[in-house]
């Protein structure tokens, strides 16, 4: 009994030391090949052109972004009175006389406005 675990064990340790050469031996066989593919000139150029499309693609998204809130900013304090823009607002504006946040009006010029003060 004892002798045929030996065996079984022995087999299973030859086994693993030559898988794990010739997985090693495999390994540093595709590591060679990605390592000259990424080295490759025409590659580098590529991950190059990527790189400065997606840095002017950001920049673009910022710009974007900055005009975007810029014009929320302008939209709100149009719809804020000129008595509460100079930074001099008391909080009773804002809130109700509970103190919970007092929801805005509806804008009556805008056209997604429908008759009941609700979106479309």
């Amino acid at each position: 009994m004892w002798g045929k675990i030996l065996i079984g064990v022995a087999g299973g340790v030859i086994g693993y030391l030559l898988g794990a050469r010739a997985g090693r031996e495999r390994y540093d066989q595709i590591k060679g090949q990605v390592s000259r593919v990424w080295n490759d000139p025409r590659v580098q150029d590529t991950a190059s052109q990527a790189a400065d499309t997606v840095k002017d693609g950001a920049a673009h998204a910022a710009s974007k972004a900055k005009d975007t809130a810029s014009q929320a900013v302008h939209r709100a304090s149009d719809r804020v009175p000129e008595s509460k823009q100079e930074g001099t607002a008391d909080q009773s504006y804002f809130t109700e006389e509970d103190g919970t946040p007092r929801a805005p009006e509806p804008d009556p010029d805008d056209s997604t406005v429908t008759s009941n003060g609700g979106r479309t």
